[in-house]
């Protein structure tokens, strides 16, 4: 297993190597790879025959070629794994030997086409260093200054914590760790909307539900007796309080058409509104007429602050109780004498 980790290795680095060693390869002194293609030549050759004694012999001077990024990590390796399969006592039939041998012809195919990919290189750089020249020449880039000392600090300071981090949280435990500080700080954003959406809610609800609770009331309030008020409010005139007088001698009107029917006591209402459902219950206009009459009295009495006496209490008096009893039902006791 440790063997074939080895060589997979080996064909990887080999090949990554090769591929980014042309980048690399441009920014140094250029050396002609004649010499290393010569001791692959020879390695590829030795390892073909199965010469293990040559194979020992061109891996030992392999590292010796010139010191270039990509082909000298690339002789290492190849040095290296040759030296193992000789150690090893392996041959040409083993899988790890013809493995060798394969990165080998690679590696020769790679340096075969090293010197036509080299005036493309040197025409690509230059290039790209005009193209740089020509971006630096802007005049943004121009009377810049060096940042200061305490900047640099606070730029190395950044650097190392974002390092920090990026190891603390590449492994398990910093991931599980990033996971539930996700879900708390969610938690804490996510929170107070749904506290204040079950607060309105429930204020939605309450509202409701008062607003169903007066409806109801409202609907089951009856007034007393037309006797009731009609009583009281001859004790008012007796003792000379007209207004008081007047507004329950109109109680006693409304109590009066409540009982026959004809409208529906709500305290939210006004003399105005019980007109309207009293002209559609009423069995003639004239009838209408007289309702209407004694609502102008008593908006003008009560509410346009006009003067009356007690002929005045005793004349609505009169029209109320003839207004009762043209609507038929009984009458009201003691309506003579008020």
């Amino acid at each position: 297993m440790t063997r074939k980790a080895g060589i997979v290795g080996l064909i990887a680095t080999c090949l990554v190597l090769s591929g980014v060693g042309a980048p690399a390869r441009a920014e140094v002194t250029a050396t002609s790879p004649v010499e290393f293609r010569a001791q692959l030549e020879q390695l590829l050759h030795a390892l073909e025959s199965g010469d293990t004694d040559a194979v020992q012999r061109v891996a030992s001077v392999l590292p010796d070629q010139p010191r270039r990024t990509g082909w000298n990590a690339a002789a290492l390796a190849v040095s290296d794994e040759a030296r193992r399969l000789c150690n090893d006592e392996q041959g040409p039939a083993d899988a790890d030997w013809q493995r060798l041998t394969a990165v080998c012809r690679q590696l020769l195919n790679e340096t075969r086409d090293e010197p036509e990919r080299e005036p493309l290189r040197k025409r690509t750089l230059a290039e790209t260093r005009k193209a740089l020249t020509e971006v630096l020449a802007a005049p943004e880039y121009h009377g810049t200054t060096a940042p200061s000392w305490w900047q640099r600090y606070g730029i190395r300071v950044l650097e190392a914590l974002s390092r920090w981090l990026e190891r603390i949280f590449s492994t398990r435990l910093g991931q599980r760790a990033g996971v539930m500080a996700y879900y708390i700080a969610m938690g804490i954003l996510v929170l107070p909307l749904f506290i204040l959406a079950g607060y309105l809610i429930w204020r939605a609800l309450q509202s409701r539900e008062e607003t169903v609770s007066t409806v109801v009331t409202r609907s089951f309030t009856l007034l007393e007796s037309p006797n009731v008020y009609w009583q009281r409010a001859q004790e008012l005139l007796q003792r000379g309080e007209l207004i008081e007088a007047l507004k329950n001698f109109h109680l006693a009107l409304l109590a009066g058409l409540e009982k026959r029917g004809l409208v529906v006591h709500d305290r939210s209402r006004t003399n105005w509104e019980y007109l309207t459902q009293f002209r559609q219950k009423s069995p003639g206009p004239a009838l209408v007429s007289s309702f209407q009459s004694l609502n102008l009295i008593y908006d003008r009495t009560v509410f346009g602050a006009e003067s009356c006496d007690a002929a005045d209490i005793q004349q609505f008096a009169s029209l109320t109780n003839k207004l009762l009893q043209d609507l038929g039902g009984g009458e009201i006791t003691g309506a003579d004498q008020p």
